[in-house]
């Protein structure tokens, strides 16, 4: 079987939509890709037209299969046409000259192939040369994410990389990294933010003071606030060696000393930067706009609306639900939220319904908005034959000192210390999306075992805490 490529996601030239492309060369989303061969379909048939209109005399061929004389209007025909030669061109004497066509091509294919990795090779020693590495040894190179490199960093230390990593990721040293001697891309990228929107805050880089030994990349002090930025390679399983409980204990030892900790994963600020900077304004107590509930009309969505919604304002993106409701602000909609059959239902009984999405407009903190909403969906879980109404808390983002889940009347019902996610080229799956399959299952091996032969590494969040609301008691 061939491996499945997961090519790195693109915007769409056409509609300027983020699209997973099936071909490093793909251009246009799927929805665009008919479109646009429509329109090339009308251009060359324009052209056509235009070199019948410029060459008034027609060429003369004669058809290589049947001898017969045609005319026609486009110098590059070489057949005529006919039923009986397009008979003869599909068969096999006619298809060896194709095959020594494609075969002419390959070659060229592959000779343009070994330039550029040739060329690649020669700008990846400039670039190592340019950040003060030195290049120890480089095996031939085939690829960005296969390929290892051995370097030398700055301090003297000799550590192994590949190219996609160093370059792509901004990875560097990891005995460096450990050390603090230099601040990774997604530091910078939140760093930049609080500079930017937040000038006179009280707020410490690389702090040691809560947890000593151990770092906090952000701290604010008089907000008792605390944030974990986690490069997916540098706080990987395999990679880095860190423990399925590393950002859990260090959320239980932020909690000790009375601090929130907001733990963070790389990909996140690269496809969700503007939801993840809203989660950080929400908790310095700094949004750009605060609307009151009063003041919004609840109204009842469709799906496309609602998901529409979460794609560009919920961390997990879109969800499948029963009932969608939305609070509009002057004819604007500025939160929603979602009832849905239970995901899990291993865990739940018929008569349970699940909570399955809240969030708002990011930088914009709508005051009483999630009990205005909730308040409508407990009238539709009542009509509707349900008495109890679960939900999920992911604690990387919670407010573990006051849960709005607490504050709704909801009771905990119980928690997880923490769950894995598995990660490949810096693209980041939830453990569901990877169960084994049934022709996994005959192997005998652990669903870890397995994914590590895939070439997957894993990353632990915070791990989850489930509430429940009883509507009779």
């Amino acid at each position: 079987m061939s491996k499945k490529v997961n090519y790195k996601e693109k915007y769409c030239q056409v509609c300027k939509e983020l699209f997973k492309p099936t071909s490093p060369k793909q251009k246009f989303c799927l929805n665009c890709k008919v479109v646009v061969a429509k329109l090339k379909q009308q251009q060359r048939d324009k052209k056509r037209t235009l070199l019948k209109q410029k060459n008034k005399e027609s060429f003369i061929r004669n058809c290589p299969l049947c001898g017969d004389v045609f005319s026609t209007f486009y110098p590059k025909k070489i057949y005529c046409g006919a039923e009986k030669c397009e008979i003869l061109r599909k068969r096999k004497n006619v298809k060896a000259v194709d095959i020594v066509r494609n075969a002419k091509r390959k070659e060229n294919r592959r000779f343009k192939r070994a330039r550029l990795k040739g060329a690649k090779l020669k700008f990846i020693k400039y670039f190592i040369e340019s950040i003060n590495y030195k290049l120890i040894e480089a095996r031939s190179y085939t690829s960005s994410h296969k390929s290892t490199l051995k370097l030398k960093c700055p301090e003297g230390h000799t550590w192994e990389t590949t190219w996609h990593n160093l370059y792509s990721s901004n990875g560097r040293c990891m005995t460096c990294y450990l050390k603090n001697n230099y601040v990774s891309k997604p530091e910078l990228l939140v760093r930049e933010f609080i500079e930017e929107n937040f000038p006179g805050i009280n707020v410490k880089y690389n702090d040691r003071s809560v947890l000593r030994p151990k770092e906090l990349d952000f701290y604010f002090p008089d907000n008792n606030l605390a944030i974990e930025v986690c490069g997916l390679y540098w706080h990987g399983e395999l990679s880095s060696g860190k423990h399925k409980s590393y950002h859990y204990d260090k959320m239980k030892g932020c909690y000790a000393k009375g601090v929130r900790l907001i733990t963070v994963f790389e990909d996140e600020l690269i496809t969700n930067k503007n939801i993840v900077f809203s989660r950080i304004s929400q908790a310095l107590g700094k949004p750009k706009r605060r609307i009151f509930a009063r003041k919004c009309v609840v109204k009842e969505l469709t799906s496309i609306e609602a998901n529409t919604f979460y794609k560009y304002n919920h961390i997990q993106g879109k969800s499948t639900a029963l009932v969608r409701y939305g609070l509009y602000y002057n004819d604007e909609l500025v939160c929603v939220g979602s009832l849905g059959k239970i995901t899990r239902q291993h865990t739940s009984t018929k008569d349970t319904i699940e909570l399955k999405r809240f969030c708002t407009l990011p930088s914009v903190s709508v005051v009483g908005g999630v009990g205005k909403i909730f308040k409508r969906m407990k009238f539709f879980a009542l009509d509707n034959g349900y008495t109890v109404i679960k939900s999920y808390c992911d604690m990387r983002y919670a407010n573990i000192f006051r849960p709005v889940y607490e504050v709704l009347g909801f009771e905990l019902e119980g928690f997880t210390k923490y769950t894995p996610h598995y990660f490949k080229d810096q693209q980041r799956y939830r453990n569901f999306s990877l169960r084994k399959t049934p022709e996994e299952r005959l192997t005998g091996k652990t669903e870890w075992q397995l994914r590590q032969v895939q070439g997957y590494d894993r990353i632990w969040d915070c791990g989850h805490r489930t509430y429940i609301y009883k509507l009779i008691n």
